[in-house]
């Protein structure tokens, strides 16, 4: 499903999150950063959980990083 994508994107991730959440985590992390063709995509783990985005500082830095 990301043959040919041409948007930037940023995927983040709680690592304090619970197993559920984390399973494809791995596996999408190395579709993405395997693909080829694909626009230019971050990874950025966080500590935290779910909301670690939100809750942790380097989340703000992150997301306004992306926007600009």
């Amino acid at each position: 499903h990301l043959k040919g994508f041409k948007s930037r994107i940023i995927f983040t991730q709680g690592m304090s999150d619970s197993s559920l959440q984390l399973k494809s985590w791995p596996l999408l992390k190395s579709k993405v950063n395997s693909c080829t063709d694909c626009a230019g995509a971050r990874f950025e783990e966080l500590e935290g959980q779910h909301g670690a985005l939100f809750s942790n500082p380097k989340g703000a830095i992150l997301i306004n990083d992306f926007i600009k």
